[in-house]
Parts: structure tokens; sequence; C-alpha cells
């Protein structure tokens, strides 16, 4: 058989047991779903490249572990990121990325915008395997995004209906209840994880926190930045930061309110923090975001 001629032999296969249809004229109904589009891939080699600058952004991140272990904070959630498994990171939530187990690494990234993202919803905070089907997926829509311009319509149309099945394929997988939402057993980081981000209203001092846990503050320095790879200070303020992000672009506030709702001592420790970890000032991204002042 010529190499360039498909073999329907498989599909002929199974047509045979295609049943005759109930009614010519009402077939499947599918749920509301928008592709995703303003698509970005690309891929980390080295666990050097995961640390980035910023952890927040308003768009989609579907990451996909093709090669070592690591372990991924979203939110207030911790989770061990095995080899074939998939993590979708949705806008706004702070996500911060452990040192794998080895510093060579495969992770994909998948960026992307969405107007309506409820039919994804059960997708957040989960972690799910990545199916044989959703592996085919993703190697066509790489080689796709490789093969040819993203700017080209078609092959633009065609990587956002992977991308689609992708998603699609994981909201299966996640509906086999063989996702995983958190650690079983929270360890003491993880309890001061969601205590920070239950209590980011608050001015909150490593002082309150070795109070509320049973270590001395130098000691619990230590055990969250080898844990996180990050100062309990600063994760603080990431925490806070992310929190404001959302909240300039989501919630009505206006900025004063913002920095007051978020724990911040004036607004101008608020404004003068943000524009050093954004290079926006607070009103400048909320109109960039809402057009609204």
């Amino acid at each position: 058989m010529s190499a360039d001629k498909p073999d329907f032999d498989s599909l002929e296969k199974i047509t045979k047991s295609l049943p005759e249809p109930r009614n010519l004229f009402r077939g499947l109904a599918p749920l509301p779903f928008e592709l995703p589009n303003n698509l970005i891939l690309f891929q980390r080699a080295t666990a050097g490249t995961l640390g980035q600058a910023h952890h927040y952004h308003y768009r989609f991140v579907l990451v996909v572990n093709l090669r070592t272990e690591g372990s991924v904070t979203v939110d207030n959630r911790h989770f061990d990121f095995r080899p074939g498994e998939a993590l979708l990171i949705f806008p706004h939530q702070f996500h911060h990325f452990h040192l794998p187990k080895s510093p060579s690494i495969r992770w994909i990234f998948l960026t992307f915008e969405l107007n309506h993202s409820e039919a994804i919803a059960p997708l957040r905070n989960r972690v799910s395997p990545v199916s044989e089907s959703c592996r085919i997926y993703l190697e066509r829509l790489v080689s796709l995004y490789q093969e040819k311009s993203p700017a080209h319509k078609e092959s633009a149309t065609a990587i956002s209906l992977l991308a689609g099945l992708v998603l699609l394929e994981q909201l299966q997988q996640e509906g086999l209840t063989n996702s995983r939402t958190t650690l079983a057993r929270p360890s003491v980081i993880d309890q001061i994880n969601r205590y920070i981000w239950d209590n980011f209203d608050k001015d909150l001092k490593l002082s309150d926190l070795a109070e509320k846990f049973p270590y001395s503050e130098s000691h619990l320095r230590l055990l969250f930045r080898k844990r996180m790879g990050i100062s309990l200070g600063t994760y603080i303020q990431k925490v806070k930061l992310n929190r404001a992000l959302s909240m300039l672009v989501n919630s009505g506030l206006n900025v004063s309110q913002v920095a007051e709702a978020c724990g911040y001592e004036s607004i101008f420790s608020f404004s003068r923090g943000f524009k050093k970890s954004t290079g926006f000032s607070p009103l400048a991204y909320k109109k960039l975001n809402t057009g609204k002042p």
C-alpha cells in the first residue's frame, strides 16, 4: 500500500457496528465549549528555567509533564507532579514551581485565553493523567505549531481545535475520578500556605506565623525556604500581589479599596510594591485590563 494512501481497514472494522439512527433529525447536542485562542506553546528542558519572575497572569496555562517528577503550588494547594500528568492553571491563580528531582526535565507549557471558562471549571486544582488519545493530540499540536506559522489562519484554527481536544480529553479523565486534588495529609508548610491564603487581608508577619505554628521564626523560615524554594516573606508578598491583581480586574474596587482588602499598610506601599513587581502602577494595570479607572 502506498505510504501516502490511508489504510481504512480499521475504520471499516469499527464502522460495521454503527447502529441505525433512531431519529434522522435529532442528533447529539454538545455542551457549549469555547475553543482556546491566542495560543502560545513552549517547553522547559532544565529545572532552572522554571523560576519565573512573575507567577500570576490573566492567561490559562496547561502544563504537561513528559519527564522528571516535580511539585507545584497553585494558590493554597500543593501538588506532586509526575511524568504523564497534566495540570491546568487558571487566570490569576498564584503558581510556584518547586525544584524537580533532576535538573533535566521536559515540561510542555500551552498558554491561551478564553472568554468563558465554565466548561473547563472541573479542571481547576486538579492533576490528571494524560491519556493515549491526549498524547496523540498533543503530538500533532506540537508538530503543527512548529511546521507552520501560528499566524497562518488555517494553522491557527487547527492548533486551536487540537488544544480544545486536549482539554476535552482531560475533562474526560477528570470524570473518570482518577485525578488528584492535593496531598491527603498536608505538611506544616501546606498548613502555613493555606493560612496565608485565608488571611491575605491581614498584615501578616513572621512572628504571627511562628506564634500560630510550633516553630521558632528562624526554623520556620528555614523550613519554608527548603520546601518552597522561596523565602516566607517573599511568598507572602506574592500572595498579596496575586490577590490584588485579581481584584483590580474582577472586583470593581478602586485602587485604595484593593490595597486595604489585601492587607497593605498604605496605598503608597501597595503602589510601590505593585509597580516593582509588574512594571505597572495599580491604576495603569486596572485600565489596561478593564478599560476603567
